[in-house]
């Protein structure tokens, strides 16, 4: 676990990017934070792939997110624009 959770955190894009890796109920799997009332989290949630632009909190964010099938878990990254 302890591996995968360094590699993750490799994965993040300069200072402002983060990568998120999320169980099929939308909790962060790095510090079970509830992230499914985020848009891009929801898409994945109903199987969807893809990159848009975002808002959250206020703020934009250029979001890629993917389903990672068979097991209903799902990964996004985000930069802050």
């Amino acid at each position: 676990a302890d591996l995968f959770f360094s590699w993750l955190e490799e994965t993040n894009i300069r200072d402002e990017g983060q990568t998120f890796l999320f169980d099929q109920k939308g909790y962060s799997t790095g510090s079970a934070q509830d992230m499914s009332s985020n848009p891009d989290v929801q898409k994945v949630l109903t199987g969807q792939g893809g990159t848009d632009r975002i808002m959250i909190d206020g703020k934009p964010y250029l979001s890629s997110y993917q389903p990672l099938m068979p097991y209903g878990w799902g990964v996004v990254t985000r930069l802050e624009l």
